[in-house]
């Protein structure tokens, strides 16, 4: 065993292990689906604070409350929720934050079915965080849809697109002009067809420096489902462009990244199409517009989808978390598929991630240690409603991160006691096993670290000391 240990040790050179994600058990969020999520510096603090709708259910509440709370972050990952907001309950909701009205705080828009209808509401942050609903706005209130805000017409101020279905059942499509005030006016004659179960995404895809529109679900043509890509012309007028190669779906998601280090953006699209099959797609943009699917990705076909890009291990590419479900019988799933920076991905192996359907991914940097955390939202196969907030521990590596931390590690291989010597002052000491998952933590400043019960096996050994961090692979007999 030991030889075989030794040998596997001494051929593993700079292994990356990639991520690691702790499941933060102690938040004050309610499980829900039907859901958004949506995190944004609310208060001035310079840290991620979070919104989520939806529908939470309980055995003492067998029929479902219809929710939209916020939660404010102290800096570290601790959220505490804000009470009296003014926010309506919503659940088959859209919500997204943007500085409407000029004055560098973030506003709030929400969509949903409330109570009582279906609602469209803005409001307008003071600064602090204290929301105030704009009464009388030209919003059309819809549920089962999308909301995206982006400056359309380039005069520096953020226009939004609605989706979704109104309270007579009708599809719509509604984009609305932003005088800067946030004061919004309905652009009429657009060639954008109603949606509902929809998802909408706006990015440059040709480089002429505007924003254009991907927009997909079911369509009001009776058609079935749809995926149109609408180009802008710099002035906030959009034309639809004809023969894209991409699956109609609906109940899905759409976002854009650049997977492939070309310096255009890229889509990825699930969803359930016009054949009734669940399809998780990936189109790579030539730079003008034209998508080219990408096949052998490794993603697995979803419906009632979510999806969300981020560069979770720090190497300069977009890696990809989703979640929908699979199969005719929408069994539940969540995944984190890394990139290697030329669009090709891989399931990252021994993730805690719930697997859910019919729920929201948002990722955002929460405890301030400049990696990506993400909150998932759903239907796990239980039937339980989650709200779980995973922590990115950061990258592991078999190098040090910090070359100035002198470590030395001995003996290695261990059977019994670790002893442990830098040149500063231990803070932490971790232990992660070979698929990045965290075996042990000690936040004494030891300087021994006490093996037994470890299993046989090879871990990295992570110190956090006054000058950062540093790693070592050991070898555990």
């Amino acid at each position: 065993m030991k030889s075989t240990l030794l040998f596997t040790f001494l051929g593993l050179t700079q292994l990356l292990l990639g991520q690691t994600f702790t499941e933060l058990t102690e938040t004050p969020f309610q499980g829900v689906r039907q859901s958004s999520i949506a995190f944004a510096d609310i208060d001035g603090d310079d840290d991620m604070d979070v919104l989520i709708t939806g529908l939470n259910v309980t055995q003492q509440d067998p029929v479902g409350t219809r929710t939209a709370k916020l939660f404010t972050n102290d800096g570290s990952g601790n959220f505490t929720e804000v009470m009296n907001t003014p926010f309506e309950g919503v659940d088959d909701s859209s919500i997204a934050f943007a500085d409407v009205d000029g004055d560098n705080d973030q506003d709030v828009l929400i969509t949903g079915r409330s109570d009582s209808s279906r609602i469209a509401k803005l409001y307008t942050n003071d600064g602090f965080g204290n929301f105030s609903e704009v009464l009388g706005t030209s919003f059309e209130g819809l549920s089962r849809g999308s909301i995206s805000f982006v400056d359309i017409d380039a005069d520096n101020d953020q226009d939004v697109l609605i989706t979704g279905q109104n309270t007579s059942f009708s599809y719509r499509s509604k984009l609305y002009i932003n005088d800067g005030l946030g004061n919004f006016t309905e652009v009429t004659g657009t060639p954008f067809e109603g949606v509902i179960d929809s998802a909408t995404a706006f990015e440059d895809i040709d480089g002429d420096n505007d924003q254009d529109v991907l927009i997909t679900g079911t369509g009001a043509s009776g058609n079935g489902h749809i995926a149109k890509l609408y180009t802008n012309d710099g002035s906030g007028v959009f034309t639809e462009m004809m023969n894209t190669t991409f699956d109609g779906v609906g109940s899905g998601a759409v976002a854009f990244a650049d997977v492939d280090g070309d310096n255009d953006q890229d889509v990825f699209i699930s969803g359930s199409n016009n054949s009734n099959t669940y399809i998780s797609k990936l189109y790579v943009n030539d730079g003008f517009g034209d998508f080219a699917e990408m096949t052998g990705t490794p993603f697995a076909g979803l419906f009632q989808s979510a999806v969300a890009f981020a560069d979770v291990d720090d190497d300069n590419d977009q890696d990809l978390f989703l979640s929908g479900g699979t199969n005719s019988l929408n069994f539940p799933y969540t995944r984190l598929f890394t990139n290697d920076g030329s669009g090709n991905f891989a399931e990252a192996e021994g993730t805690p991630f719930s697997d859910v359907i019919d729920g929201s991914i948002a990722v955002a940097d929460v405890d301030g240690d400049s990696d990506m955390d993400v909150l998932i939202t759903g239907v796990d196969l239980n039937i339980q409603y989650i709200s779980k907030l995973y922590i990115n521990g950061g990258v592991l590596s078999s190098d040090d991160f910090n070359a100035d931390i002198n470590l030395t590690i001995y003996p290695n291989p261990v059977r019994d006691v670790l002893k442990i010597q830098t040149n500063h002052t231990i803070e932490t000491i971790e232990i992660f096993n070979m698929n990045g998952q965290l075996i042990m933590s000690d936040k004494r400043t030891s300087t021994q670290l006490y093996l037994e019960s470890l299993d046989s096996g090879i871990y990295l050994l992570r110190i956090k000391t006054d000058a950062g961090f540093a790693t070592k692979k050991i070898v555990k007999l």
